[in-house]
Order: C-alpha cells, then sequence, then structure tokens
C-alpha cells in the first residue's frame, strides 16, 4: 500500500450519482471484462471473435461479457454486414483502467543505484 494521503474530493457524491457509479463498477468488476476493456480502449473496434482469439476467452463468453457492458451503455457495437465490431462507448473508462493498471500491476519503479562512499 502506498504512504500517499488521498486528494480530498471537492464534494461528495450525490446518492444518485453514487448508485450509478456502483453500477458501473458491478458491471466492470469481472477479470474478463477488465481485460475486453483494456483491448476496446486501443480505440480500435473489434469483433466478438477477434476478442475471443485475442484474449484466449470461449466466444460464448465474450459474448455474454459485452451484451452485459453494452446493456449498461459501456460499449456500443457497430454492425458492418454479418459481422458486429465493438469500441468502447464511456469515455471515463481509460481513467478508471489507468488506475486499475497502476494499483494492480505488477512492474517495480525502476531504481537508481547510488554508490557507497568508502
Amino acid at each position: 500500500m502506498s504512504s500517499m494521503s488521498p486528494t480530498p474530493l471537492p464534494t461528495p457524491l450525490s446518492p444518485q450519482a453514487a448508485e450509478q457509479a456502483a453500477t458501473c463498477l458491478r458491471t466492470i468488476a469481472h477479470p474478463e471484462r477488465l481485460r475486453i476493456i483494456e483491448l476496446l480502449l486501443d480505440e480500435r473496434r473489434r469483433s466478438v471473435t477477434e476478442i475471443a482469439e485475442t484474449l484466449a476467452i470461449a466466444q460464448p463468453a465474450v459474448s455474454t461479457h459485452l451484451r452485459i457492458m453494452r446493456d449498461r451503455g459501456l460499449i456500443r457495437p457497430e454492425r458492418e454486414g454479418r459481422t458486429v465490431f465493438y469500441r468502447v462507448a464511456e469515455a471515463h473508462l481509460c481513467d478508471v483502467m489507468l488506475c486499475v493498471r497502476t494499483r494492480f500491476t505488477c512492474v517495480s519503479p525502476v531504481r537508481k543505484r547510488t554508490r557507497k562512499s568508502t
């Protein structure tokens, strides 16, 4: 855990905003959904097949996750012929994923070596 104090927020969330935030966070609170969102954040639209193959997740599971996120307005489908492509619809997901990556990525910061004086 970090020893930094959190920055105080200017005003507390309204009950309605808190409920909306909780709904969004519950929706993305699944390991496969987090990975799908991260993949879609590269601003390239992707098909269910491409998402499934890239992330090694079964296609029916990807379809289910996409439907849940689409129904909550987090992603949007774009039909082209018989293929449906998906992209992120909620721009703030980038900020959420940055927070997740910053907190849970296992990369240690690079530390400069100091010479011992002898």
